[in-house]
């Protein structure tokens, strides 16, 4: 069998595929389990672009052998096209599937996210996505929050107030906007000072709440986490919460670029509550204020406006608080982030301080971000955790 197995593979090599079928098919009439038939059937599929064979063969194959990196290699690849073609046929849950099965091989499939996200969006834009129901409130009386935020911009505090009172109606709130921060650590420091409910909510000035029902869902996620954020990891390899990359990163927002246009984000799949972060990323930071207060800011550290967030949650996961992540806590944010040498500064601080954390290299792969319509964004996540959620059966 080796001798007709090279002689198929150098039939392939020159592009004799009629040939090589020809051999490969009395070789899988004899051996039908036999990977190594299997796998040089998957290339000869891929050669000739028969994406369901290609597909049949290579899900034999790697069933037998998933952790062998040539049969993981062509899986991946054949089901990144079979997500590809069933994309452009508009078979959206088929191309979605296929990209899903692609991202748990390998997270960092950049082809494969874009499928699952493109498909979330043409879903959405087909207009067939019955939206999800409102989330009740939890048991018990009607909580109280207080909210932290700096703004130096009347227009952005005016915008995110009106955000804040729509979807937080009949919640006790207790705002306070700071418009002198030395350092966002020295301004939650002063605003957890001077604020008193039992939560309390440290949030960027240029976010919006993007689902009706935030609120509920809100105080949900703070009854199973003590700290909760919408963005974050489950491991911390450097500076950033992101860094560790999308096997461990996780984003699902809305955010802007400088034209205004609104972009939907997907990095890491994860479950729509994801317990045991590491790190969260600042743009909404919620927990019971005896976090806040027993963990603290750093502004002797921190003296600008990066990094206070990564170390302030670090430190809560180190000290066994449950941090976690709530991808349904849909919001918009209107930036893209900014990593310039302020930011490096401080990442370099945070690195002194925990040199452990040293020496890793951000993961290259980044967040997806793809242009949507405003009235698509609920729908499009609304997809999104349908395909997601019975992944995760047991999730938190």
């Amino acid at each position: 069998m080796q001798a007709e197995l090279a002689r198929a593979r150098d039939m392939i090599a020159r592009g004799e595929f009629a040939e090589a079928d020809a051999v490969l098919s009395v070789l899988r009439a004899r051996a039908p389990t036999d990977i190594n038939v299997l796998n040089l059937a998957t290339v000869l599929a891929l050669r000739t672009g028969d994406d369901a064979a290609a597909s049949d063969y290579s899900a034999q194959a790697f069933g037998m052998l998933p952790e062998h990196p040539t049969i993981r290699a062509n899986r991946v690849l054949a089901l990144t096209r079979a997500a590809s073609a069933s994309l452009k046929t508009g078979a959206c849950n088929d191309a979605a599937h296929a990209a899903i099965q692609v991202l748990q091989i390998d997270p960092h499939a950049g082809a494969a996210r874009s499928v699952l996200l493109q498909a979330a969006i043409a879903a959405a834009s087909a207009g067939q996505t019955p939206l999800p129901d409102v989330a009740d409130w939890p048991a018990g009386a009607m909580p109280s929050l207080s909210v932290v935020t700096c703004s130096i911009d009347s227009a952005k505090q005016a915008r995110f107030e009106a955000s804040l009172q729509a979807h937080f109606a009949g919640v006790d709130l207790e705002l306070l906007v700071i418009n002198d921060a030395r350092s966002l650590a020295e301004a939650y420091a002063r605003g957890l000072a001077g604020t008193s409910h039992p939560y309390v909510l440290f949030c960027h000035d240029d976010i919006a709440f993007a689902r009706p029902d935030f609120a509920p869902r809100l105080f949900s996620a703070l009854q199973q986490f003590d700290l909760v954020g919408v963005a974050g990891c489950t491991r911390l390899t450097g500076p950033s919460a992101l860094w560790s990359g999308p096997g461990h990163a996780f984003c699902q927002i809305g955010q802007r670029d400088p034209s205004g246009q609104l972009l939907a984000s997907l990095y890491g799949l994860g479950a729509e509550r994801i317990g045991g972060a590491m790190a969260l990323d600042g743009v909404f930071l919620a927990c019971h204020r005896s976090v806040a207060t027993q963990v603290g800011f750093d502004a002797d550290r921190f003296d600008h406006f990066h990094l206070y967030d990564t170390d302030f949650s670090y430190r809560a996961h180190l000290a066994g608080y449950r941090v976690g992540i709530a991808q349904d806590l849909l919001l918009i944010h209107d930036s893209l982030g900014n990593f310039d040498a302020r930011w490096q500064a401080q990442a370099d601080r945070f690195l002194a301080k925990f040199p452990a954390l040293a020496g890793n290299p951000a993961d290259p792969e980044r967040i997806l971000l793809a242009p949507i319509a405003e009235h698509e964004l609920l729908a499009v996540y609304t997809e999104l955790r349908a395909w997601l959620n019975p992944l995760f059966p047991n999730a938190i």
